[in-house]
């Protein structure tokens, strides 16, 4: 999409599934930013029941006009609501598979729709799987990348294997349940000792 792939050769529409607390939010977050400091607009939204998503689809339907210039991406956060049938999932795939038609048959810049959601089997069937080009599934940390996220979070190599297992044990690597538990342990003084190592137990 940076790089200006010809629009056949590219996805249009991604899926990022994910259980909560993976980071999907997050990387939503990230995307906007890396593609903001690369002078790529972004139109972002949530898809909640309680979010009107029909500002972000009119910004969808036009970016086809023919002055609209340059690459785009639009990112829509947690659809898992529009999974099953209901008026508000025929609602957005109708915005969804229009703007696909048109522009898969238009001389448009390149545009790019990421979606996140929870896992759900809907995805795979119709009429979900006609419109998702591609789909990544996001994971809890296995104990190696604990470690490494462990690592890249304090600054400091080698935490205590004892340290990680229980985190990992208590956890089962959601980045969330992590990311709280070692917050609450730098708070309360439990993580360090007073030379800024980390504690032997």
């Amino acid at each position: 999409f940076q790089e200006g792939l010809p629009k056949q050769e590219m996805p249009h529409i991604i899926l990022i599934s994910g259980e909560k607390g993976l980071g999907k939010s997050r990387l939503l977050k990230e995307l906007k930013y890396f593609s903001q400091l690369n002078q790529i607009p972004v139109i972002a939204s949530t898809a909640t029941p309680h979010e009107n998503i029909d500002p972000w689809a009119m910004q969808l339907k036009d970016s086809l006009k023919e002055d609209c210039e340059g690459p785009l991406l639009f990112l829509l956060d947690d659809i898992t609501t529009f999974a099953e049938d209901s008026s508000e999932r025929n609602h957005l795939l109708g915005h969804l598979t229009r703007w696909n038609y048109q522009y898969s048959n238009s001389s448009t810049p390149p545009r790019l729709i990421v979606l996140t959601a929870e896992p759900h089997e809907a995805w795979e069937q119709e009429p979900w799987s006609s419109l998702i080009d591609q789909t990544f599934h996001l994971t809890n940390f296995s104990l190696k990348e604990l470690t490494e996220y462990m690592v890249s979070l304090t600054g400091l190599d080698n935490p205590p294997p004892e340290l990680v297992n229980g985190i990992f044990e208590r956890t089962t690597g959601n980045p969330l349940f992590v990311t709280l538990i070692l917050r609450s342990l730098i708070q309360n003084g439990a993580l360090f000792d007073p030379g800024g190592r980390w504690r032997a137990s």
